[in-house]
């Protein structure tokens, strides 16, 4: 959906993620896949500090244009051995293939000395 007088030129942004898993008794394993197609990052909405995509951690989102990512993530239910509201939770990810060729000035995100990202960028 458009919405407003795009001020700030045109946005591209066309993400998606898909995450499949198993749990067996206290173990859950998963895997996730995300590409966004888009020549723009993944805007985060209403200036919070998290968006909703299975590979988001933290500070590195892997929400960059063009880049593809990928994890794997176990996590341990510790109520099944005594210890209710205890858990623990591992994950590896990775992104590959960020493109900034494309992107709109206005909103591509730089670095400290105000670069944007080389091509190609891994995480």
């Amino acid at each position: 959906m458009d919405e407003g007088k795009k001020l700030l030129g045109e946005f591209d942004n066309s993400i998606w993620s898909a995450r499949l898993g198993v749990k067996v008794g206290a173990h859950r394993l998963a895997l996730s896949h995300q590409c966004n197609n888009g020549d723009d990052d993944f805007d985060y909405l209403r200036q919070s500090d998290s968006i909703f995509l299975d590979n988001s951690i933290q500070y590195s989102d892997c929400n960059s244009p063009k880049e593809r990512s990928w994890m794997a993530r176990y996590d341990l239910d510790m109520q099944t051995f005594s210890i209710p509201g205890l858990s623990f939770m591992t994950r590896y990810g990775k992104g590959t293939g960020a493109d900034y060729s494309n992107a709109n000035a206005v909103y591509m995100r730089r670095d400290g000395a105000g670069d944007p990202p080389p091509a190609g960028e891994d995480r």
